[in-house]
Parts: structure tokens; sequence; C-alpha cells
């Protein structure tokens, strides 16, 4: 597993998130060795959802809709000041909810402030309920996660105005600064088909969730994105293959985590289920620990005494 990097979710949802509980285990992670910091993404929770969640059985979203769920950008912005060089996270950003300028500026910023850290995780959102609150089109998430990519290319990239166009409006060349980092990483987050055709044509990384996702099925899958980058004229071994997953500890191992998308149990099978994605050609792996700070400490640290190597 000396190849795969471990990631670590910050509790910026939920109960557990304090700004004590972030900058502690944002602090822990990074001395012990861990390759980046995350943070999920919701702008709005239904309070009677309809939408399904695509990564569990139940399809009932994990985190109750009371709760704070504290701005991804607004996170990180307070995880950069507190920490060193360690990478720091969206998985993932919700693409269309936000206007693409806005994104790259906060990224500029971010960048400005903590340079060469940021990696963004886009996806293009499933509860229709938010986009109908957000006066979003749920029918355009894929066309606009597309654009939110391409923007954020042309906006790091550009030496002088970036083209700035909405359907209805005039275009205009503005300038965007502080831009975001040319090479920002853009993983591309998503488990079906669509998600692998964009990570091959668009992306750093392809990002799904660990849900019904086998390692088996992931080598075949990536073989798939990697085929498809090389008709894309891309170089197939520029795309990474990067998992979110849940991990946590118990006394009692099931076979087949992936069907449950949560890998539990004794500390030396979790370890040696992450060793098999490794294997499988994943090259980072971010960990979603719940509970309070020193659970999810504690659970790094057993995982760590059973052989997980935080440092590739």
């Amino acid at each position: 597993m000396a190849d795969m990097r471990i990631g670590v979710l910050l509790p910026n949802v939920g109960t557990a998130a304090s700004p004590e509980a972030i900058v502690e285990l944002a602090l822990e992670s990074e001395a012990m060795g861990a390759a980046s910091l995350w943070v999920g993404d919701h702008l709005l929770l239904a309070a009677d959802q309809q939408a399904r969640y695509p990564y569990n059985e139940s399809g009932d979203y994990v985190v109750p809709a009371d709760r704070n769920f504290l701005d991804a950008f607004t996170t990180l912005a307070w995880v950069a000041g507190q920490t060193g060089s360690i990478r720091l996270g969206v998985s993932v950003c919700i693409a269309p909810y936000r206007h693409p300028a806005q994104v790259a500026k906060v990224l500029g910023t971010l960048e400005f402030l903590a340079p060469g850290r940021m990696v963004l995780g886009v996806g293009t959102g499933w509860m229709r309920d938010e986009f109908d609150s957000l006066a979003v089109p749920f029918e355009e998430r894929n066309a606009d996660t597309v654009r939110l990519v391409r923007f954020l290319r042309a906006a790091g990239r550009a030496e002088g105005p970036v083209t700035i166009e909405n359907p209805g409006y005039p275009t205009h060349e503005m300038y965007l600064r502080p831009q975001p980092a040319a090479d920002l990483p853009i993983w591309i987050g998503g488990n079906g088909p669509l998600a692998r055709r964009r990570a091959a044509r668009h992306g750093d990384a392809w990002h799904p969730a660990l849900h019904n996702q086998s390692p088996a099925q992931l080598a075949e899958e990536m073989a798939e994105v990697r085929a498809l980058a090389t008709e894309a004229g891309r170089d197939p071994a520029s795309v990474e293959l990067t998992v979110f997953a849940g991990v946590a500890l118990s006394d009692t191992w099931r076979d087949r985590p992936w069907e449950r998308g949560l890998i539990r149990g004794p500390a030396e099978p979790v370890v040696d289920t992450l060793a098999r994605y490794a294997e499988a050609g994943v090259t980072e792996m971010i960990l979603s620990i719940g509970g309070s700070t020193r659970r999810r400490l504690a659970t790094l640290e057993a995982l760590v005494d059973a052989g997980l190597a935080l440092v590739p």
C-alpha cells in the first residue's frame, strides 16, 4: 500500500462540527502524515427529502437536515491558516450551485493565501430538492459541471481577461484576480458512466465513492476511463483513481464492504481491504470516519498501528 496516499475528511457537518474539532483533527492528521484534508459540500438540506441519495441502500442522506453543514470553502480557509503544507480539498463541490466565476474567485483567493494546496473535487449533485430551492435546472447539471471545469482551466491559464458567457446576456472580457492555480487538480466525482467520461476528458482524477465499487470493478472501470482518455487525445496516465470511503472500527467483520459503502470491522481487515484498493490502482483514499474528534483520531491511530501507511 506504499503508493496510496491517505486523506482525512474533516467534521464540517453535524454535531461533531466545531471550530476546535476541525482544527484539532486537521493538525493531528497533518502531524501523523496524512496527505490531504477534505470537507463536503451542500448549501441546503431538505426538511422532507424527496430525492434518493445514491450512495447507500436506504436512499436517505446521512446528515440530518437540521444540523449545521458548514460552507466548504470557508471551512478550508479556516483550516489553511492553521495548518502547514497539507493539501486541502472539497469532496465534492456540487458544480451547478455556484456561478463558475464565483468558484474561480474563491479558489484564486485560496491559492493566493495558501499556494499550491487546493484540490477540487466536482460533482453534478443528486438532491433535486436543493436544485429547485436554488433555482438551478436539475436537467442541466451535467453540462453545468463541464462548464465549471472548463472555466476554471481557462481562468487559471489566462494571461489577461477571461471570457464570461451567460445565456441571454452579452459576453464580456473580464479580469478575474487572483486567479485559480493553472495546475489546480480537479477530481471528477460520481460512480456512473457519465462521470467516468467526464474524468477521461476533463479531470485529473476519477473520484467515485466506495458504494458498490469493489476493487475488481474499480480496476475494470478505470481501464475504461484510461481508454476514453486516449480517445480524447489525453495521456491516460495523467488521470488518477481516487476514492471516497467510509471507515469504522468494530469487533465484527462483514465481507464485501463495498455493498454497504462502509469498510467496518477490526483494524487489520480494514487495512487489508484498503490494501486491495491500492492494488487495484487507487492512488489516494479519502477516509470518512465518524464520531467525535477523539474517536476519529483513535480510529486513524488504530489503522496506522495495523499497518496503514499515511505517508507513501
